[in-house]
């Protein structure tokens, strides 16, 4: 079965100027030494070069409109289509195709080049990918507005014309059709119709597909990118909750202790008020037991007199014993006072700064939330082109559908 000739254009890839011309280009996919094989007719200076100046004649088309709000940026004023040919397609042929889409887009022929060394070896054998880049500047030379767009030069119609177009000027197969007329004319009525409540999106039949295994390349590199971005945030949660918790676990211990240092100081506190209290009536009670009532006698009351003296100082003794002993234990507690503040204020401190890890954290979930989004954005874009690209190194065939 012979290869199918058809058109891709994926707006979204950024053209390779460098690559196409081979001026800057290592993919692993190129073989050096069939590089004369290949066909350029402009290098990318000259394109650049080009491209600038109509650039500049767009912007001052928009200037003279006087038309407000966001342009186009240079580097998304130019596109690229991939043409899928065979040994034999030359580079005349694949100038008219690009004359022929040029006519039915608007578009503005910009550089065509043939590659003839990029394919892969499958058990031995080598596997040519016979391809054109055929480059175009695609804004409109009348009013300066960007023509590639799904609503634009890029509809259905027009791509699966494209396929047409390819065909018959590189006398290739046509891929399967599946563009509908009628399918496509009901979605621009119930696009363009105010009034109606339900509005269908018009889904072309063929998936999109990888062009060649620079733009397949490209991909990896920015999936691998993505992921390892997701990877850095993700840890970074992570360690951001890891701290969190061991912050908020050593206050909690810390401020344990020093309550349970209050406690002990409290109970340190009436031990000693109630050996005071035990000590002074065992003091009173010895004293009175020293008393005797003949030998105060004999004595003419001055054996009492004397023991209430003694008493009276030994009381004095005890309570200075007993108030030393209380103010050391106020200067510890004092101690323990200040230092459960000074928790209770790293405490309040670590609450604040808790409260903007917190929301550092919660912006981390989003972004990696956005970020996941984006990783199955191009996992769901270009999934089926990973499959085709296996595809093509098991088979010589390769088609579009539309």
């Amino acid at each position: 079965m012979s290869k199918i000739g058809a058109v891709h254009f994926n707006p979204k890839i950024q053209p390779h100027l460098q690559h196409n011309d081979r001026t800057n280009s290592n993919a692993d996919n190129i073989v050096k030494e069939l590089s004369h094989l290949n066909e350029c007719d402009k290098t990318a200076k000259e394109a650049l070069k080009e491209i600038d100046k109509l650039y500049k004649e767009a912007m001052i088309k928009l200037d003279e409109a006087k038309k407000k709000g966001k342009r186009t940026p240079k580097e998304r004023s130019f596109h690229e289509a991939i043409f899928e040919i065979d040994e034999y397609t030359t580079m005349e042929q694949c100038q008219q195709l690009a004359d022929e889409i040029a006519e039915l887009t608007g578009f503005r022929k910009i550089q065509i080049t043939i590659h003839r060394d990029e394919g892969h070896t499958d058990n031995g054998e080598w596997k040519p990918h016979y391809h054109a880049h055929a480059v175009f500047f695609t804004l409109d030379k009348e009013t300066g507005k960007q023509l590639a767009r799904q609503e634009q030069s890029l509809n259905p119609r027009n791509l699966s014309k494209m396929q047409d177009l390819a065909s018959k000027t590189l006398k290739m197969n046509r891929g399967n059709k599946s563009y509908r007329e009628d399918v496509y004319q009901r979605f621009l009525t119930q696009k363009n119709a105010k009034n109606e409540l339900i509005k269908i999106k018009y889904k072309p039949q063929a998936p999109l597909r990888i062009q060649n295994q620079d733009d397949f390349k490209r991909f990896k590199e920015q999936m691998k990118e993505k992921e390892l971005e997701l990877e850095t945030q993700t840890n970074q949660i992570k360690r951001i909750a890891k701290e969190q918790a061991r912050i908020q676990q050593e206050l909690k211990e810390r401020e344990f202790k020093l309550q349970e240092k209050e406690k002990d100081f409290q109970k340190r506190i009436r031990e000693i008020e109630q050996g005071h209290k035990n000590t002074f009536i065992k003091l009173s009670m010895n004293f009175e037991n020293q008393k005797s009532f003949i030998k105060n006698i004999l004595t003419l009351g001055r054996h009492n007199k004397k023991i209430d003296k003694n008493k009276e100082q030994a009381i004095i003794l005890l309570r200075s014993s007993t108030e030393k002993i209380k103010q050391d234990e106020a200067k510890r507690h004092k101690q323990i006072i200040t230092e459960l503040e000074r928790i209770k204020e790293e405490r309040d401190a670590y609450q604040s700064a808790l409260r903007a890890t917190k929301e550092r954290k919660n912006e981390l979930e989003i972004k990696n939330a956005k970020l996941n989004n984006k990783i199955l954005e191009l996992k769901k874009k270009y999934e089926p082109e990973t499959i085709q690209q296996n595809k093509i190194h098991k088979q010589k065939n390769n088609g579009i559908e539309r």
